[in-house]
Parts: structure tokens; C-alpha cells; sequence
């Protein structure tokens, strides 16, 4: 009779229109969410590797190694959990953890952090151009683009604490992007949007919005003491609203020069 799972011991399964086996780490309840991560490869070994090579660094806290040079992916856990987290706000370093936790360190296990170099990089744009993702596909320019900077920000602080000398992503270009750029709606489609607005439920919060450039965070962030409704009108954003594990808070605006800032409104 086979014993009882471990804490993080997930399920083990085939998923046949990728074949690939996949190997989940349940690491139970959080904010009345389940907490399952995902480690894929060819083979039901490799899965079960990826997942116990990550169970072992979450309990030990992704502290570096003692008495050898890390590997890539070690440093990069680190700078993920020590550095950057202490440095961002809670929204971005989710985005940021979750880049290094599937896109950075599974590509970079065996490779010491001294020896990795810009045709490591061109490898490792090229694994994940072919990288399947959740919906069909494979992951966007703009993706890997994402990823090549927050590893790019990793390695730069390896070069000032001097643990490499050089940054390789700083000779390395990631994959283009090639779409367009978005261009802003003409005359007609904002008198448009302005007049099914006052019929809209929250239509003063678009109204807001194109008359002043907010963000979104930043219009759902707004108190009474923020609005000025008497001539001139005029908005400050003192704060921007945003989700974080799955509840709605208050922030800092996303940019300094947005603390404080005055936004003034034709309306």
C-alpha cells in the first residue's frame, strides 16, 4: 500500500497532445486558491526531478550554495526572493517570480553562474521560441522579451557584487516583437465611447480616463478628497488599486512621477 503524499507532492500524468509528462507540486491553500505548480519534460524522471529540485530549493529558503560557485539558476532564484523582492511592489514581483520560476532557472540548472555565456542566452531564446503555452502556441516575442530583461536585471547585480564580470545579455538581443503599435482611436470612436458613457454603469470612470490618460489601477484607486469638481477640475493621484494574490488593494502609483500628481479634467 503505497504512503501518504509529502507536503508538495503532487500528481504525476501524460499529457498526450504535447507529449509530455507533467509533475505538480501541491503546496496547499492560499487565500482560498489552490497552489499547484506545474514541471514538464519528455520523460516522468525529468518531471520528478524539476519538481523535487524545486521542493528542495523552496525549503531551503532559495539560499545560495555554501563553498561553490551557484549555478545560473540558483543566483537567479535568489536575486528573485532576496533582492528584487525587497525592491518591487507586491503585483510586480509576482510577475517577476513567476518569469524566473518557469521561463529562467529550468534552462539554466547546470550551468555555473562564472561560466554562462551569450550563446547560452541564444540557446536559451531559442528553447523557449518553441516553447508550447497554455492555449496553443508558443510563447510570444514580447515574452521572451520579458524574461531576457528581468534576467538581464539579475545579472547586473551579479556584476556589481562581482560575481561574473560581464553581463551576457547585454550582447545578446532578444527575439522582435513585429506587430504594430497601438494608435489612439480617431474623433468619431471617442465621441463614441463618451456618449454610450453616460448610459454605462461606471461610464464616468472611462470618461476619466480619456480626458485624463489615468491608468486603470490609478482611476479605481480614487477617494472623494482626490476629486475636484468645481472649475478648474481636477483629479490627484495619490494611490492606484490593484490585485495581489487574488484581493483588490491600495498602492503607490506605478511611477514617481505620479506621487503626487495633478491631472486636470475638461469635464
Amino acid at each position: 500500500m503505497p504512503g501518504r503524499r509529502q507536503q508538495g507532492e503532487g500528481s504525476l500524468y501524460h499529457r498526450k497532445e504535447r507529449a509530455q509528462w507533467v509533475a505538480v507540486a501541491d503546496l496547499g491553500w492560499k487565500n482560498g486558491r489552490r497552489d499547484r505548480r506545474e514541471f514538464t519534460a519528455p520523460d516522468p524522471g525529468g518531471a520528478l526531478r524539476k519538481r523535487e529540485q524545486f521542493l528542495d530549493r523552496r525549503r531551503d529558503g532559495f539560499t545560495l550554495p555554501r563553498g561553490r560557485q551557484p549555478t545560473v539558476a540558483e543566483w537567479v532564484l535568489h536575486w528573485c526572493h532576496v533582492t528584487a523582492k525587497a525592491q518591487l511592489e507586491p503585483t510586480s514581483w509576482e510577475a517577476y517570480r513567476q518569469k524566473c520560476e518557469d521561463y529562467v532557472a529550468p534552462y539554466f540548472e547546470r550551468i555555473p553562474l562564472a561560466e554562462l555565456s551569450a550563446d547560452d542566452i541564444e540557446d536559451w531564446h531559442a528553447a523557449l521560441m518553441e516553447r508550447p503555452r497554455r492555449g496553443g502556441g508558443t510563447l510570444s516575442p514580447s515574452t521572451i522579451g520579458t524574461a531576457h530583461s528581468i534576467l538581464s536585471a539579475c545579472l547586473k547585480e551579479a556584476v556589481r557584487r562581482k560575481r561574473i564580470a560581464a553581463n551576457p545579455c547585454s550582447v545578446v538581443s532578444p527575439p522582435h516583437a513585429d506587430r504594430e503599435p497601438p494608435g489612439p482611436p480617431s474623433q468619431e470612436e471617442l465621441e463614441m465611447v463618451l456618449k454610450r458613457c453616460r448610459t454605462w454603469p461606471n461610464g464616468a470612470r472611462w470618461v476619466l480616463a480619456i480626458t485624463t490618460g489615468l491608468r486603470q489601477g490609478e482611476a479605481l484607486g480614487l477617494c472623494w478628497n482626490c476629486v475636484r469638481l468645481k472649475s478648474p477640475a481636477s483629479v490627484t493621484v495619490r494611490q492606484s488599486q490593484a490585485r495581489v494574490d487574488g484581493e483588490w488593494v491600495l498602492k503607490a502609483p506605478k511611477s514617481r512621477t505620479s506621487r503626487p500628481q495633478m491631472s486636470s479634467s475638461p469635464v
